[in-house]
């Protein structure tokens, strides 16, 4: 039995859209005008937007908003060669008529499954992603996940990418060229997540992946000497670092001096060697740390980084120790634990 949703008064309509799962909020916008109107007027708001890129699949859900949690919240839009004439519909997405396929499958969860042609892949998206962008009353991130390498060069259709993360499968792996023509395609990236080994030529401090706000890379390996050099941007997060005591003495050295690291904001690492130790005396006194007095700067420093895994952390610095660069600059903490080295900059 149907039910005549709009004939219900407006703010019953209201409070029936905010309780709608998005997939629902989506089937819904496509009925009609004035039931899209509608949910625009619920005024809803989403954090991020997830594009979960496959090999001929691209999964949109929701997310990290406090709703929208189910697994099968989720759109999947599917790739085809030829639409079945029997299959076929025609909708009307982001201010343009489309013809497409639709249906439901039921798997472990109930997914609905969006087909369009290949041969018109760019347009597709770019319509779909204007009319997400007109569901909700905020701007939502947008964040691309992926697994495969090929799939890097099929995203060039999802257009302002603000996150993504790259969490490449053996045996297949990851070229820093491919890294660079990934960043080329996307340039409004805020922060690229890795997990992996990469290969390739070296990256320098000119690399476009170094001048990004956010890097995280997970074993990075040989790398880590690499990317702690060169890095140029405002958060490094590293996970299973193979760092030595010299990485981090060159790194503090350039910050201190100011030749370096104009930008960083925060460098937090957890070492591949457990109970991996410094020599504390070396750095205290080659640069000047000092116990924290209570005055300089705050007791907390959370971490304003759209970094999934690190996002909005916040540290207890009272037991951190301080040093200040050359000249009277800024000050800035570091903790020196067996199992993580945290050194964070203070504004």
């Amino acid at each position: 039995m149907s039910i005549p949703l709009l004939k219900f008064p407006y703010l019953i309509q209201i409070g029936i859209f905010k309780q709608l799962e998005f997939d629902e909020i989506f089937l819904m916008s496509l009925c009609s005008k004035k039931t899209k109107i509608m949910i625009q007027s619920a005024r809803i708001n989403v954090e991020r937007l997830l594009y979960v890129l496959f090999d001929h699949a691209i999964q949109v859900s929701v997310g990290y908003n406090g709703r929208f949690q189910r697994p099968h919240d989720a759109i999947m839009l599917e790739r085809v060669e030829v639409i079945a004439r029997d299959s076929r519909i025609r909708i009307k997405l982001g201010g343009t008529n489309i013809d497409c396929s639709y249906r439901k499958r039921f798997a472990m969860t109930e997914n609905v499954y969006l087909g369009y042609p290949s041969s018109e892949e760019d347009m597709f998206l770019k319509s779909f992603q204007r009319h997400m962008s007109s569901l909700f009353q905020n701007r939502p991130e947008n964040t691309l996940i992926t697994v495969f390498t090929n799939a890097l060069y099929n995203s060039t259709g999802i257009k302002n990418i603000n996150n993504a993360e790259i969490f490449i499968k053996e045996p297949d792996v990851l070229n820093t060229s491919q890294l660079k023509d990934f960043m080329n395609f996307h340039p409004t990236l805020d922060t690229i997540q890795l997990i992996f080994p990469l290969t390739g030529p070296p990256l320098t401090r000119e690399s476009k992946i170094m001048k990004i706000k956010g890097l995280s890379v997970y074993n990075p390996g040989q790398r880590t000497s690499e990317l702690m050099a060169n890095f140029n941007g405002q958060y490094l997060h590293l996970a299973n670092a193979t760092y030595d005591f010299n990485d981090w003495k060159q790194l503090l050295k350039k910050w201190k001096r100011k030749e370096s690291y104009g930008n960083l904001k925060a460098v937090i690492t957890s070492p591949l060697q457990r109970n991996f130790v410094l020599d504390f005396d070396d750095l205290a006194a080659e640069f000047d740390l000092q116990e924290w007095d209570g005055e300089r700067r705050p007791k907390n420093y959370r971490l304003d980084t759209t970094i999934s895994h690190i996002r909005s952390k916040e540290y207890n610095c009272s037991k951190w120790l301080d040093m200040q660069q050359d000249g009277g600059g800024k000050w800035a903490s570091i903790t020196l634990g067996p199992s993580e080295i945290n050194f964070v900059v203070w504004d």
